[in-house]
């Protein structure tokens, strides 16, 4: 997929999903179901295991509410284009693995803030989560607007930055339930809430990270406001760049693709959506 070959994302009212996102779908729209065990079964004796890390904290049904494609606004339309952009990306994928280029780490960033990078990464996450074979994570590397907290009603503590220091991931990451989806906030600076990451530690912790992960997808800043996203960009293996018409134009996409090393450039996503949407849809454009 080059520059501006990938979909169009749009966000309207509409239908149903199939597979894990669809039970989750279901999920948000009934209430959910606990599962119950079979009357007179006999309780399993359990295994003699070695103590393991505590589980991944699960996303309730309001945290969920987050995932813009669990609503019962998202169409099938909607639904579809992020079907085609995974399909595209994973074949991007297996073209440089097959190249001996690594392909693990996926930085979402856009030439200035709001043009929906949060949209497009969680969303994102999700549809590549659908396979159960594969493990997602998604991170706010977002340092000029962290929205983790505020958009999954979850604590920002702790979270990357703690992990970057050395805290392992499964005790800042909160797990989607049924797939193995996994979101983690920025977590709090030492210093002043918009110290950067230093890249260095970033990268030998994307290193650590991906012996866990087939996907790691960094929710970024902007190119143009941030500094940080620049750096990101480099330390990523590729990325992806979201752009809203109504707000972005040529030269300032332009220039800052130019940015970005070329090779690690996966694609251009065009973000639009229908003016009578606008109002409803705000807050949910936080990227």
């Amino acid at each position: 997929m080059s520059a501006g070959a990938a979909p169009a994302i749009a966000k309207e009212p509409a239908a149903g999903v199939s597979g894990s996102l669809g039970s989750l779908h279901l999920a948000l729209e009934n209430g959910g179901a606990e599962a119950t065990s079979v009357a007179g079964a006999p309780s399993p004796v359990p295994p003699l295991v070695a103590p393991e890390d505590p589980p991944a904290a699960e996303l309730t049904k309001a945290q969920l509410s987050g995932f813009s494609l669990l609503s019962r606004y998202a169409s099938e339309a909607t639904l579809a284009e992020f079907r085609v952009l995974r399909s595209r990306l994973i074949r991007i994928k297996q073209l440089h693995e097959n190249s001996g280029r690594r392909f693990r780490s996926l930085h979402v960033t856009s030439a200035i803030q709001g043009e929906g990078k949060t949209f497009v990464a969680l969303n994102l996450g999700l549809m590549i989560a659908v396979s159960p074979h594969v493990r997602v994570l998604v991170v706010d590397v977002n340092v000029q607007r962290p929205s983790f907290q505020s958009r999954l009603r979850i604590s920002q503590f702790p979270g990357l930055r703690e992990g970057l220091l050395g805290a392992p991931w499964k005790g800042f990451v909160h797990k989607v339930p049924e797939m193995n989806l996994y979101v983690a906030p920025l977590g709090i600076a030492q210093n002043t809430p918009m110290e950067p990451v230093d890249g260095n530690l970033l990268q030998s912790w994307l290193s650590r990270v991906a012996e866990d992960f087939d996907w790691i997808i960094l929710d970024g800043s902007a190119l143009e406001e941030s500094p940080e996203a620049e750096m990101i960009s480099y330390v990523a293996d590729s990325n992806l760049v979201a752009v809203d018409p109504r707000t972005s134009n040529f030269q300032l996409l332009d220039r800052n693709l130019s940015k970005i090393r070329e090779a690690s450039l996966a694609g251009v996503v065009l973000n639009r959506r229908p003016p009578a949407k606008r109002k409803r849809l705000a807050a949910e454009k936080s990227g």
